[in-house]
C-alpha cells in the first residue's frame, strides 16, 4: 500500500476508536441519545467461502448521556439499530431514551434499541407525556389520536385522566407524539 494510503487507513481507525464508546460496552445498558452522525467506513470481512473482502459498514456515531451525566460519543450499529436510530431521526423524535441490547433470538445476535429505564431521578418520558395528555383533556386527545386510528393505546387514570397504556411500537408511538405535539401540548 502505498503511503498515502496507510496515512488513510491510519485516519480511518482513529476516526473509528478514539474516545468514542464501543457498541459492546453498552449493551444492556440505557441512555439518552441526543444526535447521531452517520458513518460510513470499510471493514474487512471473511465470507463463508473464506475469502476476505472488503465491505462498506454504516454506523452511527452519537451524543448521548448516562445517567444525566456529561454528554459523550457513542458508536451505534448493527442492521436493526442502525433504522431505528435513522427512524427516531427521521421522525424528529430525538431526544429519545432508549436500551441496546443484542437479539440472540434472531441471526447473529443483531444490536437492537427498546424503550430504555429512567435517567436515576427522572421519568422515561411516558410520565411526562401522560401529563401533557391530561393538560389537554380526555375528550380532546381521545378524537386526535381515534383520528389517527391509534386510540387502542388510550387508556383513564382513576382520576379519568388520558394516560397512554402498554408497550407502544415505536412507528405508532412516532405517530401519537406527532399527534400531540400538532395539538400544541406543551413538552418538558
Amino acid at each position: 500500500m502505498s503511503e498515502l494510503g496507510d496515512a488513510l487507513e491510519t485516519a480511518e481507525k482513529e476516526a473509528m476508536t478514539g474516545d468514542v464508546i464501543k457498541s459492546a460496552e453498552m449493551v444492556n445498558k440505557s441512555f439518552t441519545i441526543h444526535d447521531a452522525e452517520e458513518v460510513t467506513s470499510k471493514v474487512e470481512r471473511e465470507g463463508k467461502d473464506g475469502v476476505k473482502r472488503l465491505e462498506e459498514n454504516k454506523s452511527w456515531k452519537a451524543t448521548i448521556t448516562i445517567d444525566d451525566d456529561e454528554r459523550v460519543q457513542c458508536w451505534i450499529g448493527g442492521y436493526i439499530a442502525f433504522k431505528q436510530v435513522r427512524y427516531l431521526i427521521d421522525h424528529e423524535m430525538l431526544p429519545a431514551r432508549v436500551r441496546l441490547i443484542r437479539d440472540s433470538s434472531l441471526d447473529g445476535s443483531p444490536y437492537k434499541l427498546q424503550e430504555g429505564e429512567a435517567a436515576t431521578g427522572q421519568s422515561n418520558g411516558r410520565a411526562s407525556f401522560n401529563d401533557d395528555l391530561k393538560a389537554f383533556g380526555l375528550d380532546v386527545v381521545y378524537e386526535a389520536l381515534k383520528a389517527e386510528g391509534l386510540d387502542n393505546y388510550l387508556t383513564t387514570d382513576a382520576s379519568n385522566n388520558p394516560v397512554l397504556k402498554g408497550e407502544i411500537p415505536l412507528p405508532d408511538m412516532a405517530k401519537i407524539t406527532k399527534v400531540i405535539r400538532d395539538l400544541k401540548v406543551p413538552f418538558e
